[in-house]
């Protein structure tokens, strides 16, 4: 799984700590009013995607200004002066999940009403 960050149709993958902010050697650049030469980092934790605001700057938080260290989630918003990035994850296919369904699928709960393999089958034939 990876974060990915989304600004327009820009997208930055954070596999490592990346910054934000006007200064050129940013990895993402945003200009604006309100917007510091380094702004905020992102940081991969084991838990998600954290986001520090640095030299005192701010930001919003899905449209609620923030201070501090938070923890974001995919489809959050991260407002950084007029600009807004949306927080996204990638997903590498390894087949991993699938395997582990095929050789395991006797231990899933099995499932009635409308949403079991013998509903579906029901629908499907219609």
């Amino acid at each position: 799984m990876c974060f990915t960050l989304v600004l327009a149709t820009d997208r930055f993958p954070v596999e490592a700590n990346i910054t934000a902010g006007k200064q050129i050697d940013n990895d993402i650049l945003v200009a604006g009013e309100g917007v510091l030469d380094r702004h905020l980092r992102f940081e991969p934790v084991p838990r998600g995607l954290n986001v520090h605001p640095l030299a005192g700057a701010t930001f919003s938080l899905n449209e609620r200004e923030q201070a501090g260290t938070v923890l974001l989630m995919p489809g959050d918003r991260v407002g950084i002066g007029p600009d807004c990035l949306l927080v996204d994850v990638e997903y590498a296919h390894t087949g991993e999940a699938e395997s582990w369904r095929l050789f395991h699928g006797d231990c899933l709960p099995s499932m009635t009403g409308p949403f079991s393999s013998s509903a579906r089958a029901k629908t499907s034939h219609r």
